[in-house]
């Protein structure tokens, strides 16, 4: 459905409301930290990898790219190791490259190649976690997999001996691996040289194994299975020490799902815990707690309703949380006593944020907190995911405070052609084209009057609380057929309308009529022959021509045929070269007047391909040590920005850049104008274009969440994981004077937003007019207002409110201060009414001032949650919802739980 409310005047802005896209949620299988806790994995159901920024603070944290993947091959276990030290080869690397450019002929071959190693060498600061860390990925395929997080895609891949993988852990110095298999047995690999490598097998289990885990002396090897035992292993031998069987009198049939080996026989770090504690998660709901050198049960905790799936242990080790089909997370303690053998564990506290099955838990390392205060400067979070598509984060100093991290992607899925009014949405393999609907003029032309005249009411000042009564008075005597009327008008409208430049008003939203509703064009389905990866980017041509997507193997363009009453689109494919077909790319960009579209290969080249010739323009070297996130082009399509994965502010990625820049010219074009023949420059060389990388923006301390160029051309806006605002003068090579003066006040203004920034967009006939959007939020930013965080006016409303409870207006505590404030104004000889309605009036006139000064933008979260939003042409945009009970509806049944009165 879509909806549009509408609201055109002078400073209006009509919105189509846009709920018809089918978003489907991906289920967290897996969460692994990297070992120094800057670097988060998500493995979701449709085998993608996510790799996600971790900040000091939850508010920060983002997905930096996304690692495509198969469904036939998703992972249910993930973990980090040490990067091996390769300064040989990488040396090795140059010398035969600098040999093949010394023994080459061709001068521009060479001049390539040696741009190509210049651009490489330059590139090795900008190696942040991603490249110190290497990723590994096990599930149902029977595959071990690391992953190259430069190029996107498996870097070795080794067979587990044992079917399908269920759990994996690793020793505490992450140089071996155990894997839980489908044959019942325990599997050990060496992670220490270039690939994995087999080393032996435990005594299987009698059915599946399901889960593993290492003691922290690396003494113990524990694992659970579907026969309901838990075996204790010797990993240096592969011989089982004992079994704790889980089965009673009362209960069989009992599935251990999961593990923790605390402590060891030799551990003195936590040699509080005596002889070291094995905790288990089964399928009746029980959390019990085992003493792990004589097997004896010490504590058993059934608190959940249903399976217990997932474990997971602070780093000290004196903290348990467990999840599982209830979708309660809870966390268990251990109380020291006088000896090791006199503690307990016990009952801490459950937090209830999911609404599906919990299938993953994971505990970072301890990370710096970027915090002033000297008390909470390193914290520790515990991350769950399940079902329900949500990460949920919590500080475990602050359990009960848990955070939920947005679910929809941060690069948006999604394309807008605003000459033509399409709208191009792409899933796992799968691209999909609207067309947007419409509006009669009539409609929004009444819908902005009304809009007007409650705007002009607004700023006389704000409804009284009588108004406020009696609008309620009014809503009581509505039966329920009238209200569910009323809810079928509203989904049945289609455009909404904000005025960014009035924020004090009480509205500034309404609604009309579609004229014409949304249609649904083309669905196209792409190969989904074994061996092929999702889809990591697909973008639509400004003028709805073209059609580019690519995943981690190959680039496809396909050619757009519309049909004369616009009733239907197909699609052609057009062949390319090889050099652009056969190589990945993570990011694509059509140009502003789409004649080129810039890939950003995964073998580290920027492309310029001439959709004209379908051959390529121009390419220029950007290095194979980063992963570019995103591409931006200037609206004259002279200048190129290429935002590259970043890092959390560390030590070791603050002083690299980036955000590269690169200098497009299209000789073609500039012969045209000058009459020329194409190709054919006044020097008379037949050169179609050039591409050089000419400059880099600064870095931030921040990481970037979005980027894009100002319509002028010159300038590049970027936004920050703090949502601070920045232009970037990028032909004076300095940020411009607003920037200068405004940008930390922008951070002021939307400090309270909990949601990143992730797309930036323009209209060329308002250029100074910035839409940016989050997941729960979009705002309008005005270039041209005055930005005023008035700090005073601030502190004027916070006095202003103190003397209104001494002057009477607070309640029966404010007594002797109101009494007090009575005497001093009869002392003045002032009248007591007098003095009440001044001290009112001061208030009013401090709410109106505070209002006016962040007029420069208005902060709208009636949209949420939001995949996308995009200005298209003046005074109109789009806003893409993802309705959040419609998407739990797509969702498996959840646990019935009886609730009370019901």
């Amino acid at each position: 459905m879509m909806k549009t409310n509408s609201g055109k005047n002078n400073n209006g802005l009509a919105l189509h409301r846009c709920r018809f896209v089918e978003w489907q949620p991906k289920t967290v299988t897996a969460v692994a930290f990297s070992g120094d806790g800057t670097l988060m994995a998500v493995a979701r159901d449709t085998g993608d990898l996510e790799l996600w920024r971790v900040c000091g603070a939850a508010d920060e944290w983002f997905c930096d790219f996304v690692v495509p993947g198969s469904a036939q091959a998703q992972s249910s276990a993930l973990w980090f190791a040490p990067a091996v030290d390769d300064d040989s080869d990488s040396d090795s690397d140059s010398d035969s490259d600098s040999h093949s450019d010394r023994d080459g002929d061709d001068g521009r071959e060479e001049e390539k190649k040696q741009a190509k190693k210049n651009a490489v060498e330059s590139n090795k600061a900008v190696r942040t976690a991603t490249a110190r860390e290497r990723l590994f990925s096990a599930g149902a395929n029977a595959r071990l997999i690391e992953w190259d997080l430069d190029q996107l895609m498996p870097k070795n891949v080794t067979d587990t001996y044992g079917g399908a993988v269920w759990a994996a852990a690793t020793s505490s110095d992450r140089s071996q691996v155990a894997l839980a298999c489908d044959d019942g047995s325990v599997r050990l690999f060496d992670l220490s040289g270039e690939e994995p490598e087999y080393v032996r097998a435990c005594m299987k289990h009698e059915g599946r194994c399901l889960s593993v885990a290492w003691s922290s002396d690396d003494e113990v090897l524990v694992s659970g299975g579907v026969d309901g035992t838990v075996r204790v292993w010797n990993p240096k031998s592969g011989h089982n020490a004992f079994r704790i069987t889980m089965q009673d009198h009362e209960i069989d049939d009992v599935l251990v799902w999961d593990v923790l080996a605390l402590g060891g026989p030799s551990s003195g770090a936590n040699g509080l815990l005596g002889n070291g504690v094995i905790v288990t998660g089964d399928s009746h709901g029980r959390t019990q707690f085992f003493d792990m050198k004589l097997g004896t049960l010490l504590h058993s905790f059934p608190n959940h309703k249903a399976d217990v799936m997932c474990l997971a242990a602070s780093n000290d080790e004196f903290t348990v949380f467990a999840s599982g089909v209830d979708a309660k997370v809870i966390m268990f303690k251990y109380v020291p006593g006088r000896t090791a053998h006199t503690g307990r564990w016990v009952f801490s506290s459950a937090v209830r944020q999911h609404t599906h099955d919990v299938r993953a838990l994971a505990v970072s390392p301890r990370i710096s907190a970027s915090s002033d205060s000297a008390k909470d400067t390193v914290r520790e979070f515990v991350v769950s995911g399940g079902f329900d598509a949500r990460l949920v984060v919590a500080d475990i100093a602050h359990f009960a405070a848990s955070r939920r991290l947005s679910p929809l992607p941060f690069r948006p899925p999604v394309s807008v052609s605003k000459d033509k009014r399409l709208l191009l949405v792409y899933h796992s393999r799968t691209i999909q084209l609207f067309r947007l609907g419409s509006v009669q003029q009539q409609s929004i032309q009444q819908a902005a009057a009304q809009l007007a005249a409650v705007n002009n009411n607004n700023a006389n000042g704000s409804p009284s609380k009588k108004d406020n009564k009696k609008k309620r008075k009014g809503n009581k005597g509505k039966t329920a057929e009238q209200r569910a009327q009323h809810e079928q008008q509203q989904d049945a409208s289609a455009a909404a309308a904000a005025s960014p430049s009035s924020v004090g008003a009480r509205r500034t939203i309404t609604s009309v009529a579609v004229d014409k509703p949304y249609e649904h064009l083309l669905d196209m389905a792409l190969s989904r022959r074994q061996g092929t990866v999702n889809i990591a980017c697909a973008t639509l041509s400004g003028d709805a021509q073209w059609v580019a997507c690519s995943d981690s193997m190959q680039v496809k363009l396909f050619r757009l045929t519309h049909a004369d009453d616009g009733s239907s689109v197909a699609a052609t494919k057009v062949d390319l070269p090889e050099d652009v077909a056969d190589v990945g790319a993570n990011c694509l960009r059509f140009s502003a007047d789409s004649q080129t579209l810039f890939v950003a290969s995964l073998e580290g080249d920027l492309i310029a391909l001439d959709l004209a010739s379908q051959t390529i323009a121009a390419t220029c070297p950007i290095g194979t040590n980063t992963v570019a996130r995103d591409i931006t082009v200037s609206a004259r399509g002279d200048w190129v920005s290429v935002l590259f994965a970043s890092g959390c502010g560390s030590e070791r990625s603050r002083d690299t850049h980036l955000t590269h820049m690169f200098k497009f010219v299209n000789h073609a074009n500039s012969a045209a104008a000058n009459g020329l023949p194409n190709g054919i420059t006044k020097h008379k060389r037949s050169v179609a274009a050039t591409l050089k990388r000419c400059a880099n923006v600064p870095s931030f301390a921040k990481p970037i969440t979005a980027f894009a160029f100002h319509p002028d051309g010159s300038v590049l806006v970027v936004t920050l994981a703090d949502n601070s605002v920045w232009l970037y003068d990028v032909v004076r090579g300095r940020f411009t004077d607003w920037s200068v003066e405004h940008s930390n006040n922008v951070q002021l203004l939307f400090r309270r937003l909990k949601e990143r920034i992730v797309s930036i967009s323009f209209d060329a006939a308002k250029p100074n007019l910035i839409m940016l959007h989050g997941h729960s939020f979009l705002t309008v930013l005005d270039l041209d207002s005055p930005i005023i965080v008035n700090d005073s006016s601030t502190s004027a409303a916070v006095s202003s409110k103190k003397r209104k409870h001494a002057a009477g207006g607070g309640n029966n505590r404010s007594f002797h201060k109101r009494q007090r404030a009575m005497g001093l104004a009869k002392s003045a000889g002032v009248q007591w009414s007098a003095v009440k309605y001044a001290l009112t009036a001061d208030k009013k006139s401090v709410r109106r001032e505070a209002a006016r000064s962040s007029g420069m933008c208005k902060v709208i979260t009636k949209y949420s949650p939001v995949l996308y939003a995009s200005l298209l042409g003046a005074d109109e945009g789009v806003v893409v919802e993802i309705p959040w009970l419609k998407v739990i509806e797509s969702l498996p049944p959840t646990l019935l739980r009886v609730r009370y009165g019901t």
